[in-house]
């Protein structure tokens, strides 16, 4: 019996002993689960050892000029970050901000990639992701400057829940892809979710770092899924801009323009159309501007392009010559809306073409005149009746 007890006694004291060597270990680990285990290195590409390894509650960091911490250098040197996240099963807009680069991976898959000298700047993603148990992992390098690294992420659609039709799986409003070229060619620089399709960028750039400031281009994709019904769409672009409803061009607005304004109606009697909206910017100011709005019109026309203004019953011009549509029209200046009204002419008032503005396939050529009192003038070629083909008059210089 007294064996026995020893025996027992032995065996309480090893679990004992186990409880209070592993104890700490097991609290130490499951804190740092919960945390970013980083490591720095004093070279831009992760050379040799790290000079040092420690946990991070978050990646929220603005160094400034200074150094990450004693040990690491002002400027030229890197870091990892590497943490276990059990995720809800949903759509997560992972944003990253940075200066110089930064990649941002899960489970090893790419899902953010600035990997370039740069200033400040912002990249977000959206993507889906299971539920449970992921790696996350964050690589970064500073060269010099300002230094900066900030990540973070937000839960925008659980699994299940009807946030609407958009872009795509990893793309749940507007699927955007940017390309540094005005002809949307090659592969573009960037590709993430935009919320809304209203961005005046002014003379900025719609991702600093990444995409250019002038001669940039733009594809936002996404289906059309709500209540049937006649919906009224309004593109306004600085530049140029189209918009495709089921692969049908409705709005042509493609040309170099200060801002400018088509609409068109549509009769969508439901299911998955899919929207293509195209944009490009030459120089100067940036911005587009979408809104589909659904009215209590009957079905109509299924594509329904902008109205034209209705036949008068002027006189038809001949020759170099054209007449007002509408009831009232502007004489601008300049071959666009933001230039000062010179003169104000009713319908039917006959004035002398003397060229255009726009190429013969732009939504809205503007065409130069002049006025019964001898001024040169521009207006809005779709408000007025001419007497020749827009082919026939002289190009006019920007």
């Amino acid at each position: 019996m007294q064996h026995v007890l020893v025996r027992r006694q032995t065996i309480l004291l090893i679990i004992l002993i186990g409880m209070i060597l592993a104890g700490p270990g097991v609290g130490s680990a499951s804190a740092e689960d919960s945390q970013w285990h980083t490591r720095f290195w004093n070279n831009t590409h992760f050379g040799g050892d790290p000079v040092v390894e420690r946990y991070d509650n978050a990646i929220d960091f603005d160094w400034g000029d200074g150094k990450p911490a004693n040990h690491v250098n002002d400027d030229n040197f890197s870091a990892k970050w590497r943490r276990s996240v059990n995720f809800q099963p949903g759509v997560y807009r992972f944003n990253a901000t940075m200066d110089d680069g930064m990649r941002v991976s899960i489970d090893d898959q790419l899902i953010i990639d600035s990997w370039s000298d740069s200033q400040q700047h912002t990249v977000t993603k959206d993507v889906y992701v299971s539920g449970g148990e992921h790696q996350v992992k964050v690589d970064y390098y500073e060269v010099g400057g300002k230094a900066v690294a900030k990540v973070n992420w937000q839960l925008i659609q659980p699994e299940g829940s009807s946030g609407g039709s958009g872009g795509g799986q990893f793309f749940p409003n507007w699927k955007a892809e940017y390309f540094n070229n005005t002809s949307l060619a090659g592969s573009p620089v960037l590709v993430r979710d935009d919320r809304y399709l209203n961005q005046n960028w002014g003379t900025g750039s719609p991702a600093a770092g990444m995409v250019n400031s002038d001669y940039f281009s733009a594809r936002w994709t996404k289906t059309l899924s709500g209540t049937p019904g006649t919906y009224y769409i309004t593109l306004t672009s600085d530049d140029g801009s189209r918009l495709y409803v089921n692969n049908q061009l409705l709005i042509d607005n493609w040309a170099v323009q200060a801002p400018t304004t088509r609409t068109a109606t549509y009769y969508y009697s439901g299911g998955a159309v899919p929207i293509r909206v195209e944009y490009f910017e030459n120089t100067g100011n940036a911005s587009i501007d979408v809104h589909l709005d659904r009215t209590s019109g009957s079905p109509g026309v299924p594509v329904q392009p902008q109205p034209v203004p209705p036949v008068s019953a002027c006189a038809s011009p001949t020759g170099f010559s054209a007449v007002v549509n509408v009831s009232s029209l502007n004489f601008r200046s300049g071959p666009a809306v933001q230039f000062p009204v010179l003169e104000t002419l009713p319908e039917c008032t006959r004035v002398q073409l003397t060229g255009y503005r726009n190429p013969v396939e732009a939504a809205a050529p503007w065409v130069q005149v002049n006025l019964p009192d001898g001024q040169t003038a521009w207006a809005n070629a779709n408000y007025m009746v001419l007497g020749v083909p827009l082919s026939q008059l002289t190009v006019l210089s920007d």
